[in-house]
C-alpha cells in the first residue's frame, strides 16, 4: 500500500468511526483492506497472457512486459484452453477449457499455489468469463437452457442469476466497473449487437443497430466507454462506444492490421490486442496516451484472446522457449 492509498483509507476510518458501531467499523476496515490490495494489485499489470495454438492443443501463454525472454506456459493439456481473464484482488486467472467431458467449462487457477478449480460442469459450453472489478462475481455465457444466454456467479455462495432470456444467441459478457451493469452481445435482432443490462432494474438497453458485426471487448472506466471490435467499414477494426450518445470513435491503429480480440488495463492507460497482418497473428502493446505501438511476438502460431497480469512469481514454472 502506498502514501496516498493509506492516507485515503486512514481518512476513510476516521471519519467512518463516529457514525458506526464497533461491528461495522471492522466491515469497513474490511472493505477498506480490499480496495488497497486493489489497487496495489491493479499497478502491477506487468505482464499478458494469452491463448496459443501449439501441434494438438490450445494453452495459455503469459509474456512478461518488464522482462525479455520470460513466457512461461501456463497451462500445458492437450486440451483447449481460452479466453483468460485475470482477477487482480485475489490473485487468480478465470478461463474456459474443454479439458473435462469434451465440452466447455470454466476454470480458475489461483495464482500463487497454482492449483485449479472447475467452477461449472455442464455439457453447455459454458465460457467467455469475466470478473468482477472486486472479485466476487463471474459472468459468462451458457447454452444450459438450450439457447446461448449470460449467467453471473456469486463466487462465495455459488448463487447463479439468469441475466438474459431471449432468442438468439446472448453471450460475450463484459463487466463495466460499479460491478452492476454488463454489457454484452446479441443476435436477438439478427445481426450481433451490443446491449447494456442493468441488474438491478433488469433493463436491457440496445446501443448498436448497424448491419454489420459488432462485438464487446471491454470497459475503459476513464473514458466511461466500451471497447468494441467492428467490420461495418469492412475490415475489423478496434472503436469506442459511447452508451450515452451511442457514438463510435474508431482507435488509431495501422490499417494494415485486422483486430482478432483485445482488452484495456485497469488504468485506461494500455492496450494488448491480438491481429492479423497476412497470414500471421501476432500479440501488440499500444499506448493510449503516448499512441506508440509495441510488437510483442513474433512467431507464426495462431493466438487468441490477450488479457492484462500480474506475472506469476513460482519459479518452479516452465519458461517457454
Amino acid at each position: 500500500m502506498n502514501l496516498t492509498t493509506g492516507s485515503f483509507i486512514f481518512a476513510l476510518l476516521v471519519n467512518k468511526r463516529s457514525d458506526f458501531g464497533v461491528h461495522e467499523f471492522f466491515k469497513w476496515l474490511i472493505l477498506c483492506c480490499l480496495f488497497a490490495t486493489s489497487v496495489s494489485a491493479k499497478s502491477q499489470e506487468n505482464g499478458v497472457v494469452y491463448s496459443l495454438k501449439t501441434t494438438d492443443a490450445w494453452n495459455l501463454i503469459a509474456k512478461s512486459l518488464t522482462q525479455e525472454k520470460s513466457d512461461i506456459l501456463i497451462t500445458n493439456l492437450p486440451a483447449n484452453d481460452f479466453q483468460a481473464r485475470f482477477d487482480p484482488v485475489y490473485q487468480r486467472l478465470y478461463f474456459d477449457s474443454y479439458r473435462t467431458n469434451q465440452s466447455r467449462n470454466i476454470f480458475q487457477k489461483d495464482w500463487l499455489t497454482g492449483d485449479i478449480v472447475q467452477l461449472t460442469n455442464l455439457q453447455t459450453r459454458d465460457g467467455h468469463p469475466d470478473i468482477s472489478s472486486d472479485g466476487r462475481y463471474l459472468a459468462f455465457q451458457s447454452g444450459r437452457s438450450g439457447d446461448f444466454e449470460v449467467y453471473v456467479l456469486e463466487l462465495n455462495s455459488n448463487k447463479l442469476e439468469q441475466i438474459t432470456k431471449s432468442n438468439g444467441f446472448d453471450g460475450i459478457p463484459i463487466w463495466l466497473h460499479d460491478n452492476n451493469n454488463l454489457a454484452y452481445n446479441s443476435s436477438r435482432h439478427g445481426s450481433p449487437d451490443i446491449f447494456i443490462v442493468d441488474r438491478a432494474t433488469k433493463k436491457h438497453q440496445r446501443l448498436t443497430h448497424l448491419e454489420s458485426n459488432e462485438f464487446v471487448l471491454d470497459w475503459n472506466n476513464k473514458t466511461q466507454q466500451l471497447l468494441i471490435r467492428s467490420n461495418h467499414q469492412g475490415k475489423f477494426r478496434l472503436y469506442w462506444l459511447d452508451p450515452l450518445s451511442k457514438s463510435m470513435q474508431e482507435v488509431p491503429l495501422p490499417k494494415a492490421l485486422e483486430v482478432l480480440s483485445a482488452q484495456l488495463d485497469v488504468r485506461g492507460e494500455r492496450l494488448v490486442f491480438i491481429a492479423k497482418s497476412g497470414n500471421e497473428q501476432q500479440v501488440f502493446l499500444y499506448h493510449l496516451i503516448k499512441k506508440t505501438i509495441n510488437q510483442l511476438t513474433f512467431d507464426t502460431s495462431q493466438k487468441r484472446f490477450p488479457a492484462f497480469i500480474s506475472m506469476p512469481k513460482k519459479k518452479e514454472k516452465e519458461a517457454v522457449q
